[in-house]
């Protein structure tokens, strides 16, 4: 877990001393040009609308950052994490109301796959966010049969079937999705509904969630430690 949080410490100062610093510098060099265009000119106002859309792939780009610094969350409870991402989003974006429903035991979840569901979560929130025009978002932890379930829903314009199989070019969110799961010995789906909107849905082996738990051993300790309250 160290080593993984090192790397993103240094992925995130890489981006942000490369390419954020390189890409607000020709911002700033495109402003300038902008200017020399009179007012009136339809060329300026297609200029200032490209600027427009350079700050807000700045303002996202700078949130990735962040999160890569800050992993979301360090050590808190996956559910306290989901809480306040959710809150964290409402705050920050233009946003619809996100919902986080938690109904799992999580004080002894692996650390690494409490990040990756984090992972997962943010990710879909974020897509939900920036692409579904959705109403509402519904973010769901529970234990499914013998799996944690991670769901990730809204209401919106759901996605292309084209983009769901291949995913965007240049883009890997949907893919790191399915990465993250994989990672942790689970898999992840993501469907458009036929009621509208899309879902993501992680589900991770409880035996990889909580390690030592679902041997004999684990439930035999689990029942002990029960009986003891």
């Amino acid at each position: 877990m160290q080593e993984r949080h090192a790397e993103r410490e240094r992925i995130a100062r890489e981006l942000h001393d490369t390419l954020l610093q390189s890409i607000q510098g020709l911002t700033m060099r495109f402003q300038a040009i902008a200017n020399r265009v009179p007012p009136e000119e339809p060329l300026r106002a297609a200029m200032e609308s490209a600027l427009d859309r350079a700050d807000e792939a700045l303002v996202e780009a700078r949130d990735r950052v962040r999160d890569l610094r800050t992993h979301g969350h360090g050590s808190v409870h996956l559910d306290v994490a989901l809480r306040s991402l959710a809150e964290s989003y409402a705050a920050e974006h233009t946003v619809p109301a996100v919902a986080v429903a938690v109904h799992a035991d999580l004080r002894d979840l692996s650390a690494l796959v409490r990040d990756e569901l984090f992972g997962i979560a943010r990710e879909a929130l974020h897509n939900a966010a920036s692409h579904a025009d959705a109403s509402r978002i519904d973010i769901d932890l529970r234990v499914e049969g013998c799996d944690l379930v991670l769901s990730v829903r809204d209401d919106g314009r759901g996605i292309d079937g084209a983009v769901l199989r291949d995913g965007r070019d240049g883009h890997w969110g949907l893919r790191g999705i399915r990465e993250r799961a994989a990672s942790v010995g689970g898999t992840a789906s993501i469907v458009s509904r036929d009621e509208g909107g899309t879902e993501v849905l992680a589900r991770v082996p409880l035996e990889r969630a909580f390690p030592g738990h679902h041997t004999p051993f684990g439930r035999w300790w689990r029942r002990a430690r029960n009986a003891l309250r």
